[in-house]
């Protein structure tokens, strides 16, 4: 069974600068686009999760990946991405971690 959570990131809001364009500013807009996004990904792995496939589910047997290529929109900040994967990729990837590397030097970061 797949659970989701989605969590409010508390992001900073830009001043100044005209909004152009919502996915370059972290206004309600913004947030509304992500959230869309996220709701798909949510969706199409609980779908997944409801096919069976031989002893699991095809879920089970898939990977889906979920990122974005900014963290903060107007300030293009690419140090931080968010990345999330659902699966289990047929037993070969470990689940139920979190990572973080932003204390971590050079290559592995």
């Amino acid at each position: 069974m797949v659970h989701v959570t989605l969590t409010v990131l508390s992001l900073p809001r830009c001043k100044g600068g005209p909004p152009f364009r919502l996915a370059q500013h972290n206004s309600d807009g913004y947030e509304r686009i992500a959230r869309f996004h996220v709701e798909q990904y949510a969706y199409l792995a609980t779908k997944l999760d409801r096919m069976k496939e031989g002893n699991g589910t095809a879920l089970d047997n898939t990977c889906l990946m979920f990122l974005s290529n900014m963290w903060i929109g107007c300030k293009h900040d690419n140090f931080r991405l968010p990345l999330v994967l659902a699966g289990g990729l047929g037993g070969t990837l470990q689940t139920g971690r979190t990572l973080n590397y932003l204390k971590d030097e050079g290559q592995r970061r």
